[in-house]
């Protein structure tokens, strides 16, 4: 039998199959109110019926942590008891069925308070419920508007949002959670210095505006740091010891691993795909580092694999790492827009 349907154990958690249903935004939360980013029954029917259908983790979409972290007025969100308590039903539903109930935490950054889609997808006024976006630089997004620049002390209370998050998440029932760091959001703001100008620990040198992921990710981590599973979606190199923001020892590659090579994709790591999207191997069920040649990517462009979209730019654009020993690996420089 195919190994997509055999069961995947992480620690104590084991996942009935392989076949995982990625996070979609669907655009269908009360925008205000005191059901504010809530999960209705239309969330419920759709997370729902996808583990009935056999899915073995599901995965809710990109939820913002706190108010302005939401791509648009109409995302989901959990920073309060009302939205907590509304997840709750979601992942008892999905447990009912057998599958993991899985979340992706989010701050869309200065890619926020947009409108729908399909309707516009352009920057939203507060007079249309839309808000300020944030961003490590005052540095807009091209088309949007201009970002508010964090502070340093708001860059902490975002760990602190993250954590919070997280642990709402725990106590809501989900097994699973997930940082959005790609797609030009704020964690991967802080990594680009197309988007990142600032001149204090948060930017400047590599390790500098690898700081802020970091912290995000040793807060979700802490809550149950042995008993549940974190993901990340989005580019993160070794940790190594001496580097500012980590504790030395801690995350160290093993020596047999010092050269970083590429290795073949391991069964466990996730694979799905999402519309216009080739699969990436930084989005992976577990936070473990990635080889060396993503500390490059951040910096160069990826040669693209086909012919470029119109309108779109290098960054933009998805590459193949080719390894004469191990094969073809696809990979993404989806970092910023130049």
């Amino acid at each position: 039998m195919s190994a997509l349907f055999t069961p995947l154990k992480l620690r104590s958690l084991e996942i009935p199959n392989r076949v995982w249903m990625s996070p979609m935004c669907m655009y269908s939360a009360a925008p205000d109110g005191p059901e504010t980013g809530a999960p209705t029954d239309f969330h419920l029917t759709h997370l729902a019926s996808r583990a009935a259908g056999g899915a073995g983790l599901v995965m809710a979409e990109a939820t913002g942590v706190r108010p302005d972290g939401r791509i648009s007025p109409w995302d989901l969100g959990l920073w309060n008891d009302r939205q907590q308590e509304a997840f709750a039903r979601i992942t008892a539903a999905i447990r009912s069925h057998g599958a993991v109930p899985a979340i992706q935490l989010a701050h869309a950054g200065r890619k926020a308070s947009v409108d729908k889609p399909w309707l516009s997808d352009r920057s939203l006024t507060e007079s249309e419920g839309g808000w300020q976006p944030v961003s490590p630089s005052a540095e807009p997004y091209p088309g949007l508007s201009v970002p508010h620049e964090l502070t340093g002390e708001e860059i902490q209370q975002l760990v602190r949002d993250f954590a919070d998050s997280a642990r709402r998440a725990l106590a809501a029932g989900f097994q699973v959670v997930e940082v959005h760091g790609a797609h030009g959001y704020l964690i991967n703001s802080f990594l680009s210095p197309v988007s990142n100008h600032r001149t204090d620990a948060y930017g400047g040198s590599f390790e500098n505006r690898l700081r802020f992921p970091l912290q995000v990710v040793d807060a979700v981590r802490e809550p149950r740091r042995h008993r549940h599973r974190l993901g990340r979606q989005g580019q993160r190199p070794h940790r190594q010891a001496g580097r500012p923001g980590t504790q030395p020892g801690r995350h160290q590659p093993p020596k047999r691993r010092r050269r970083h090579r590429l290795r073949p994709r391991p069964a466990r790591q996730r694979h799905h795909q999402r519309p216009g999207h080739l699969p990436d191997p930084a989005e992976l069920v577990t936070a473990a580092p990635l080889p060396s040649f993503f500390r490059a990517g951040l910096r160069t462009r990826v040669p693209p694999a086909g012919p470029t979209p119109p309108g779109a730019t290098m960054a933009e654009a998805y590459g193949m790492v080719h390894d004469s020993d191990r094969g073809v690996c696809p990979v993404t420089s989806d970092l910023e827009r130049v």
